[in-house]
């Protein structure tokens, strides 16, 4: 009971020593005149097509080692916190090795895995297929994951486009729609930030979850009205935000939309249904789940569509109304600062400075980025290699004199803190060649709202977990003007569950034997030795920021475990659970600098 009131005193002191910033904004599109017909998309069409996998592709070239000063330990394990779900220690002597632009651009040749593919070989062998495979996947992902940052951002992406998979439509075959959407991730991750949106919006998994699919148009007779569920949400969270931007991510004073733009919007997305012959009966078939739904003109208002300042008319042609529309929106001034900032405040800092917004924004318009010798992007608009390349390489992410700052850094969520913990002490048991049964347990299981307190993948609501812009309530970081996204699920509830659930985890006793079970051999040649085995905590998890006062009282805290006598071993056991739990509720390990 000590050691877990030990554990919230330094997690709440954590809490309330936060950051934030102001709501997203940019400039207005140039409007065209009323009726007029967008310019036709030149560029290449989007696929949903699964990725096919790699089967034997070839491995990419190794990367060259850097031209810069080589990372020190410490430096390389705090680029990985914000590039990948933990550092290990392979990793962090290859990012030694490369470089930051070179391991970045490692990452970014390894190939994709497909989501689906895997949910296929699982219903091959008549292994569970339901939705819980999407959990499955995902930790075997970010705890065994070769390519970590692809991961990290696809999970990114999944926050600033959500939808969940514990709605009861993705349960059995619809598990794959789910899949489908997962893998336009993982693809969009280096892809293009404007053909995740274009998939995205006729993907079946988000046309259940937003209701855009069956929409109908208008019918005066009936009274229906085309639903205004994704009309909104497109605009409102996935690409412009609620107000106008600088470029910098700084507010202007207007909206950037109105009730009437939803409207003409909404009928837009009408017309939708699965690709299966049937609009309003499918017949649900595998192949129905994996790409994106078909147009059915009938069902299409075939009315001219007026919205952000622009109208269609392409009659009862849904895809052409649907590209031409998706065409004005992503041409808004407002996606480079918006996007930019929202990535930035996932994988970096909750309150970027206007500068870094400014750099990053760039990279996102012209397609582009360089560092170290090393090109990212294809200089196409809405390039996520280069924009991705722009936020971790920028002065502010990797200057660790400015992440000392007080206004600088984030909250680190539930599920990236106990990634964290199970890539740093997982047993090294890689997955099998066939069947993926899970190497690190069925760590489904450790999401529940009693436990860990959160969930990837599975978001309460279309607002994610957290929103950008929320500002923690009678704090440090309210007072200073500054938003805390991750503090708005922190409460003295879900503090105490966490570590309650982590003192389990550690111990490995959470849902019996299945469960993901810690390997302490390293911290066990440490154990009569309690200052060497914080150092070593503190290299491993926390990337050398522990301070002094923290390492005291881990320490004393230790000290004050006797690992003589009869029960020697168990004590020792103790001891270093004790260590690991201290550390896992640690200021320095709940913020991330």
């Amino acid at each position: 009971m000590r050691l877990k009131a030990i554990g919230l005193t330094l997690l709440l002191s954590a809490c309330y020593q936060t950051n934030d910033a102001p709501q997203f904004t940019a400039e207005a599109p140039p409007v065209p005149p009323i009726g007029a017909k967008p310019v036709p998309d030149t560029r290449p069409e989007p696929t949903s097509e699964p990725t096919p996998d790699p089967k034997p592709a070839p491995q990419p070239a190794p990367a060259k080692p850097s031209e810069k000063q080589a990372p020190t330990k410490d430096e390389a394990s705090r680029f990985l916190v914000q590039a990948s779900f933990g550092p290990v220690p392979d990793e962090v002597a290859d990012v030694q090795s490369l470089g930051y632009a070179r391991w970045i651009e490692a990452q970014m040749k390894l190939p994709i895995v497909t989501r689906m593919s895997r949910v296929e070989a699982r219903a091959a062998a008549r292994d569970e297929v339901n939705n819980l495979i999407v959990y499955d996947l995902f930790w075997n992902d970010a705890v065994e994951g070769d390519d970590q940052l692809r991961h990290r951002v696809a999970y990114s992406l999944s926050k600033m486009i959500p939808i969940c998979a514990d709605e009861p439509a993705y349960r059995e075959i619809r598990l794959r729609a789910y899949a489908a959407y997962m893998d336009i991730l993982q693809r969009g991750a280096f892809g293009n930030y404007t053909d995740v949106i274009r998939e995205v919006a006729l993907s079946p998994a988000m046309g259940l979850y937003l209701s855009h699919l069956k929409n109908r148009k208008m019918d005066p007779e009936t009274g229906i009205q085309p639903d205004e569920n994704f009309a909104r949400e497109i605009m409102q969270l996935f690409t412009i935000g609620l107000v106008e931007l600088n470029p910098d991510g700084t507010p202007k004073e207007a909206e950037t939309y109105t009730i009437d733009d939803i409207k003409g919007l909404a009928s837009v997305f009408t017309g939708f249904s699965w690709n299966d012959k049937s609009f309003s009966s499918p017949g649900f078939t595998a192949a129905s789940q994996s790409v994106s739904m078909e147009g059915y003109a009938q069902y299409h208002e075939e009315k001219p569509k007026t919205f952000l300042g622009t109208t269609i008319d392409f009659g009862a042609n849904p895809e052409a109304s649907v590209d031409a529309a998706l065409d004005h929106i992503l041409a808004h001034p407002n996606l480079a600062p918006f996007v930019s900032k929202r990535l930035i405040q996932d994988l970096v800092s909750s309150n970027p400075s206007p500068a870094y917004v400014t750099r990053v924004g760039h990279a996102f318009e012209t397609g582009t980025f360089e560092d170290d010798g090393v090109r990212f992007g294809t200089g196409r608009r809405g390039d996520m290699a280069a924009t991705i390349a722009a936020i971790l390489l920028d002065p502010e992410a990797r200057d660790l004199e400015l992440a000392m700052q007080p206004e600088h850094g984030k909250v680190r969520e539930p599920v990236l803190r106990f990634a964290q913990f199970a890539r740093a002490f997982r047993d090294g048991q890689g997955a099998p060649e066939t069947g993926d049964p899970l190497p690190t347990g069925r760590l489904r299981y450790s999401e529940r709202l009693d436990t860990l307190g959160q969930k990837p993948y599975a978001a309460p609501s279309v607002f994610g977990w957290f929103r950008p812009g929320y500002v923690a309530p009678g704090g440090w970081t309210a007072s200073a003007e500054m938003v805390a996204p991750e503090m708005q699920i922190v409460t003295a509830s879900r503090v105490s569950n966490y570590i309650g659930f982590m003192a389990m985890a550690i111990k490995g006793d959470l849902w019996g034997t299945e469960f993901f079970k810690p390997d302490f051999s390293e911290e066990m040649a440490l154990v009569d030795d309690p200052a060497a085995l914080v150092d070593h905590l503190d290299d491993l998890l926390t990337y050398g920021q522990l301070t002094d006062s923290t390492r005291e009282r881990i320490i004393r805290a230790l000290n004050e475990i006797d690992i003589t006598g009869a029960k020697k071993d168990l004590r020792q056991h103790d001891r270093i659970n004790t260590a690991v739990l201290m550390m896992m509720t640690a200021p320095e390990y709940a913020v991330q600098r």
